[in-house]
């Protein structure tokens, strides 16, 4: 994410937003600003990624889905979305409430008798030392 900070940067691209810089409506600017034969070369690079979006986008009957294809269609690669639509389809749901939910959750604190029996402190440089050497792998 720091190469393409800086590829925005060097194009003179200043993001004046907190969105990540992987963010697709703001790569899309950023591609909007960009020559044509570039703004393609960039999409045909994240190819995968937009055949994805797209096969989820008709699998939830979104009207985002006709987005998707137009970029594909645009960067000459608007085959078959046979695959990722297969793909899509055996995937679980993850922008149902309940789902978000789970994953937002947050673990309860506990205090007292019902604490965790480990401490929150943070690790000493005695301890950091023990559990890296711990962890190495032996050849």
């Amino acid at each position: 994410m720091v190469d393409l900070l800086t590829t925005y940067q060097n194009a003179g691209f200043e993001l004046t937003t907190r969105e990540l810089p992987d963010y697709l409506p703001l790569v899309l600017e950023f591609l909007s600003r960009q020559p044509e034969s570039e703004a393609q070369d960039w999409l045909r690079h994240m190819r995968f990624i937009i055949e994805l979006l797209a096969a989820r986008a008709l699998k939830r009957d979104s009207s985002y889905a006709c987005l998707f294809r137009y970029l594909l269609h645009w960067i000459g690669e608007s085959g078959d979305l046979k695959v990722m639509c297969d793909r899509a389809a055996a995937e679980e749901r993850d922008d149902t409430p309940e789902f978000m939910d789970q994953v937002w959750e947050e673990e309860v604190v506990r205090f007292g008798t019902d604490a965790p029996s480990q401490d929150c402190a943070p690790p000493t440089k005695s301890n950091w030392k023990e559990s890296a050497n711990s962890n190495r792998t032996r050849i």
